[in-house]
């Protein structure tokens, strides 16, 4: 398993370490209406920037749509 840690660590250790400085940024938007006193609906919208902290990869939009039902 690979490990990361900041550069200022990195430098205080010499045990072959790979320093990664990247990350993954999440934004998410969902909200639950109330359809009937039975049924709530929860559409739900992420976007995602560097997915997989990833340089090349560009943001991506997720969707989602969750239906309760309660008896």
């Amino acid at each position: 398993m690979p490990h990361a840690v900041y550069e200022s660590q990195a430098a205080a250790m010499d045990d072959g370490l790979t320093v990664v400085q990247s990350f993954e940024q999440l934004v998410e938007l969902a909200y639950t209406l109330q359809v009937h006193p039975w049924l709530t609906v929860r559409p739900d919208l992420q976007w995602i920037a560097r997915p997989d902290a990833s340089k090349t990869r560009s943001s991506i939009w997720a969707a989602g749509l969750v239906f309760n039902a309660s008896v």
